[in-house]
């Protein structure tokens, strides 16, 4: 998982909150996806492509890769609400 925070100053207050991030999930294809509010799932850049390096991708927003985190589905459970 790679996780996507807007550089200070970036962010029109309207549009954020002041903790505005994002993530991008890598596939089992190889390649990364991602969903922002409103907007499909999809493992493909601004251009179309397929996104195999989140840092040098195109994506929406004013965002930076900001870290890389393993996540390991047999040690994780998610509770809705939680």
């Amino acid at each position: 998982m790679a996780a996507m925070a807007r550089p200070d100053g970036s962010c029109v207050p309207q549009h954020c909150s002041e903790n505005d991030y994002h993530f991008l999930r890598k596939d089992s294809s190889g390649t990364w996806s991602y969903k922002f509010p409103q907007m499909p799932a999809t493992d493909k850049d601004l251009e179309g492509r397929p996104i195999t390096d989140p840092e040098a991708a195109p994506l929406p927003g004013h965002y930076v890769v900001c870290g890389y985190y393993q996540v390991k589905p047999a040690e994780v459970s998610a509770v809705a609400g939680a």
